[in-house]
């Protein structure tokens, strides 16, 4: 089965507040391992070609929340 979207929801928004060198946790994860273009190149990046697991980016993200929740707890 290919999925095109994936949505995340009913993330506490304190989860948030996990903040790692000055950024949520949750946030970094998302800007990191999103699919972009290079500035200078135009080669897109996509961090899915870097894993034969396909839900690796989203076991990923789920863990980063788990480990934000649990650390402000």
């Amino acid at each position: 089965m290919l999925v095109d979207e994936i949505a995340v929801s009913n993330i506490l928004e304190k989860s948030y507040s996990y903040i790692v060198n000055g950024k949520s946790a949750i946030a970094w994860i998302m800007d990191q391992y999103r699919i972009k273009p290079s500035d200078k190149t135009k080669i897109i990046d996509d961090p899915n070609d870097f894993s034969d697991n396909p839900k690796y980016i989203f076991n990923l993200l789920l863990s980063i929340i788990t480990v934000s929740m649990r650390t402000l707890e």
